[in-house]
């Protein structure tokens, strides 16, 4: 099926690695980059409404469930990368990963997880998620792993569902296509240019 990578200058870096869970109804943990990168400056330009409205929490770290007063965070301090906070967006509705995600553990943080936004899926140059890999039809990928049916078979959060053996997975760029009868491999490839 189709995937969504990442962008030019958060490229989805190359994996070798096994699907071991998946966590249905995930929250997403947002990477401290992109707290930096992104969340901090929203924060300082719109105000801590703007956590309410992405339905982001703040926590004292990633296992966390206790939260944080937005208020009393330096945001300037974190969106400069003198301090950090952990952010969180809670699951359902416009959660960014989705009714699903795959896990395959690695130092990295990459899995491969559901999309909201089909669009991006059509689009010709994929490259547009910040390292993880979206998936076209997440709950068809979780059929094809669990052999049954898993996207929405539980309200609660985070739920883990083992995979009862590991599922290989190799993650490489080789953007490709035929031109002329011939392959002819495209920008975004770490193969030569022929």
């Amino acid at each position: 099926m189709r995937v969504v990578v990442g962008k030019p200058g958060m490229a989805t870096p190359l994996v070798a690695g096994f699907i071991r869970y998946a966590i249905v109804n995930p929250y997403w943990n947002i990477p401290p980059n992109l707290v930096r990168r992104t969340v901090a400056p929203a924060v300082r330009r719109e105000g801590t409404g703007v956590l309410a409205r992405r339905r982001y929490v703040l926590c004292a770290d990633w296992r966390s469930t206790g939260r944080l007063d937005p208020a009393a965070v330096d945001w300037r301090a974190v969106a400069e990368g003198r301090a950090g906070v952990w952010v969180r967006q809670l699951p359902g509705g416009r959660n960014m990963m989705g009714a699903v995600k795959f896990m395959l553990p690695n130092y990295m943080g990459i899995y491969l997880h559901d999309t909201l936004d089909k669009s991006l899926i059509q689009r010709a140059d994929r490259r547009l998620s910040s390292g993880c890999v979206r998936a076209e039809d997440a709950a068809r990928l979780a059929r094809w792993l669990f052999g049954r049916e898993i996207v929405g078979s539980d309200p609660l959060p985070d739920k883990r569902i083992d995979l009862a053996e590991p599922v290989p997975v190799f993650i490489t760029r080789l953007t490709t296509g035929v031109e002329n009868g011939r392959v002819r491999f495209r920008p975004g490839s770490d193969a030569p240019q022929t």
